[in-house]
């Protein structure tokens, strides 16, 4: 703790997402780091301090670190991180094994956590981590973790379940050292006592359409915000930011126009309903897949390669939608390369769900 507040350090940080989480639940992420130069640029465009570029596994010695922001070992409260996860991913279906170089990572997430000792660690990885090996590698990952002295919670989080409008499993792993942590309920769901919040309720109502543009980086809002989601991504945002899309060819465009809500191509395939020259191989059910309105979305990981469509306009979803899709508030900027901002946004933590469980292990710290 350093001037009244916990301290927190996000490793891998990439656009910000579980920064974004931890600070709205009350910690000052004092340090971040990560080594993906557009994760840099997006995370410093949006925080108050710019993230270090470097490879972690270059930081021979984390303390060195933490003294250059003038920080010392005992002041740092909590250490959070999801190490990239590619190699653990059930999309990954040719180097989906523990010896991923970057599954390597995690031991490095391990290693820091294991010389700085802080009184509590979070690390967030894809629901895939469980499987690999058949369970033997998260079984080593937890071990690590109870050798050096923490007591370890772990589990898979569904962020819809949290007010996340999209349906998105993700493994979370938390330790304390003199404490056992114990997850939020849901509070969405069948599981809690709030409907889930739509892909409707995020992107329709408010935002400007597109009508066959490619967007604008820069644009007024249609309306007044139509929901309680809407009023929490607009909080202090007086116009919309990045909603631009990619372009797509006319034969790309009548793909997407053929397809329903709910539906895929691989559907209309299967069915036989697509004409014939728009036939095309696709792997799974979630490419060309065009959103539900009244239900949260599917994953969003890289939504431009997955094709993810609008639920009611005949276009891919914009950044900006992504975004509120993954709950970043419309003040949080991608103004970089949009084939770069797409895979970012994908691959971030929900801050909404990362701030339920921030908030939920504050407490407990707290309470001592």
């Amino acid at each position: 703790m350093k001037d009244g507040k916990l301290v927190a350090v996000d490793l891998f940080s990439g656009a910000g997402g579980l920064s974004e989480g931890l600070k709205n639940a009350g910690f000052d992420v004092t340090l971040a780091v990560d080594s993906d130069y557009y994760s840099c640029l997006v995370y410093g465009e949006n925080h108050r301090i710019p993230p270090l570029c470097k490879d972690i596994k270059e930081i021979t010695r984390f303390e060195t670190l933490l003294k250059a922001v003038d920080l010392k070992k005992r002041e740092v409260d909590l250490i959070a991180g999801g190490p990239p996860c590619q190699g653990f991913s059930v999309a990954n279906k040719i180097t989906r094994n523990e010896n991923n170089e970057t599954n390597k990572l995690v031991k490095e997430f391990i290693r820091i956590i294991k010389e700085i000792h802080p009184p509590a660690f979070i690390m967030e990885n894809v629901a895939g981590l469980m499987s690999i090996s058949e369970g033997d590698f998260i079984n080593d990952v937890i071990s690590d973790f109870e050798s050096a002295g923490y007591t370890i919670t772990n589990g898979k989080l569904n962020a819809a379940d949290y007010g996340v409008p999209q349906m998105r499993n993700r493994i979370f792993i938390v330790g304390m050292q003199h404490s056992k942590y114990v997850f939020p309920k849901p509070s969405h769901g069948p599981k809690g006592k709030k409907p889930y919040v739509s892909v409707g309720n995020a992107l329709l109502g408010d935002l400007p359409e597109l009508n066959g543009s490619t967007g604008e980086r820069i644009l007024p809002y249609t309306a007044n915000p139509q929901n309680k989601f809407q009023r929490h991504l607009r909080l202090s945002s007086t116009r919309i930011y990045d909603h631009i899309i990619t372009k797509n060819n006319e034969t790309v465009k009548r793909r997407i126009s053929a397809i329903p809500q709910g539906a895929s191509l691989c559907d209309l395939i299967e069915r036989g309903e697509l004409a014939e020259d728009l036939i095309i191989k696709v792997d799974h059910k979630s490419v060309y897949r065009r959103l539900s309105s009244d239900m949260p979305s599917v994953t969003i990981g890289n939504f431009r390669k997955a094709m993810l469509i609008h639920p009611i306009e005949n276009r891919l979803l914009s950044l900006r939608e992504a975004a509120r899709l993954q709950s970043f508030q419309d003040k949080y900027r991608f103004s970089r390369g949009i084939s770069h901002m797409q895979q970012l946004i994908g691959n971030s933590v929900p801050p909404l769900l990362s701030k339920v469980v921030a908030v939920s292990l504050k407490n407990k710290m707290l309470k001592g």
